[in-house]
């Protein structure tokens, strides 16, 4: 990791699949450099941070100092605090102004998931954008969310730019078009440093895995498109074996297989390899030994402490074929599998569904989740299991055809156009695709439906 830290640029952008190890390698990275005498800034823009842990220091929505590593100065952005400021500093002065029903209404008006995400890029951007802010920093290290919410979160400057720009109406879910417009010189700076490649450098965080390894490409791909030409390769937790363990045996080949299927568009990017931690990187200790190639400082107190929890540790867990006769019980209904990120989710959702088609119900198995991979994890559909995705893309434009062509017959031009314009707002998507979401679980709940068990990932 020593030869990738004396290069990189000012911004550094970690993102790739859940469960990769993006946190992992930020922190390692923001170590490194702060140990190069650098003083260095890292961010979560992950609503699932756990930079806490990893540092063992609680830390705030402000820069604090990691109390082991002088120079490195750490923070988690939580979007839903940002967005009950934001909140705040829009309805506010209004108060004991307007009557107490139009504040109520202005409250409810800025109390949707797009007003969250909004503040959350927000103070991420003060952070590129504003030298005020940041110009105390050498470099600043972003720790964002799995790829699906980084890209969606990455499309939001131009989005709400060309809305503020074109918006007559003089409101939006965000408040008044007046105050977003201040934001817009400051998206604008956002987007320039992040694509200037002598001033950002994207890290894609992978595993030596197929599903993985595709995310990172995909996101690569997207990435470039919209501008992030200066990419890294971090191939994390790298794992080859010469052991007789039948495990380890074949957790080291399919691992070389997936390596020898890496997507072309990772192939020529430069690349930096981690080998693989049994015990994990928790703490300043193993980053060190992470920066500098060294063994495990731990490993053998880690070892001795895992197999002395080994026989407590599966205690109190439900059989797999009680749990799906459990689900059986009601026969009709909607089943949500939850958790952070690369713990698996797509899988358990994947292997539920499956197991209860085979049982002879009818399943529905899909998801809202840019990421998923539903198709590379079961399969094709059958006669009992069908496979659905939610595009939030195809979603929001069926959604803003169906209001304009119920709108068409009965409001005049210029409210059609102002129609229009409104419909414009990023918010619309979030709308869109809860209503898509909403159809799918009626699905699960309709007497008349021939699906009979939803399953969302």
């Amino acid at each position: 990791m020593k030869t990738f830290l004396e290069t990189v640029p000012r911004f550094l952008f970690f993102t790739g699949k859940g469960g990769v190890g993006k946190t992992s390698m930020a922190s390692c990275t923001a170590v490194g450099l702060a140990e190069m005498e650098k003083r260095v800034l890292l961010i979560s823009t992950d609503p699932a941070s756990n930079l806490d842990e990893v540092f063992a220091q609680e830390l705030t929505s402000t820069p604090r100092e990691i109390e082991e590593v002088s120079g490195l100065f750490a923070m988690n952005i939580n979007p839903i605090h940002a967005a009950a400021e934001y909140r705040e500093r829009m309805v506010g002065p209004y108060r004991g102004v307007l009557p107490e029903a139009a504040v109520q209404q202005m409250e409810e008006q800025l109390s949707g998931a797009c007003t969250v995400e909004i503040a959350g890029f927000n103070e991420f951007s003060k952070f590129i954008g504003d030298e005020t802010v940041s110009g105390e920093f050498d470099h600043i290290i972003l720790d964002t969310a799995p790829t699906g919410h980084t890209l969606r979160m990455l499309n939001l400057p131009a989005a709400w730019n060309d809305f503020i720009a074109e918006n007559p109406s003089g409101s939006s879910c965000l408040g008044p078009v007046s105050g977003l417009a201040d934001q817009k010189i400051l998206f604008e700076k956002v987007v320039q440093a992040l694509s200037n490649p002598e001033r950002t450098l994207l890290v894609l965080v992978s595993r030596a895995e197929r599903m993985s390894l595709n995310e990172a490409a995909r996101a690569s791909q997207e990435l470039w498109t919209a501008g992030m030409v200066n990419q890294h390769f971090i191939l994390n937790g790298v794992f080859e074996s010469s052991s007789d363990d039948p495990v380890a045996r074949v957790f080291a080949s399919a691992s070389q297989e997936a390596l020898n299927q890496m997507p072309e568009a990772l192939i020529d990017l430069p690349i930096t390899r981690i080998t693989f931690r049994p015990s994990g990187i928790m703490g300043t200790v193993a980053m060190r030994d992470v920066i500098t190639d060294h063994p495990e400082s731990n490993l053998l107190e880690n070892l001795e402490a895992l197999n002395d929890a080994l026989e407590h540790a599966m205690k109190g867990f439900q059989d797999w074929n009680e749990f799906i006769a459990g689900l059986e019980e009601s026969s009709k209904g909607v089943i949500m599998t939850m958790g952070k990120g690369g713990v698996g989710k797509t899988t358990m959702a994947a292997l539920i569904a499956s197991e209860l088609a085979r049982r002879g119900h009818s399943v529905l198995l899909s998801t809202t989740d840019p990421a998923a991979h539903l198709e590379q994890t079961i399969g094709q559909s059958s006669d009992n299991l069908h496979i659905d995705r939610i595009d939030p893309a195809k979603e929001r434009e069926a959604y803003v055809e169906s209001v304009l062509s119920r709108s068409r017959e009965r409001l005049s031009a210029e409210d059609l156009e102002l129609l229009e314009e409104e419909l414009k707002s990023p918010c619309i998507e979030e709308v869109a695709v809860f209503q898509a979401f909403a159809r799918t679980v009626a699905k699960g709940t309709d007497v008349g439906s021939q699906i009979k068990l939803i399953i969302f990932v």
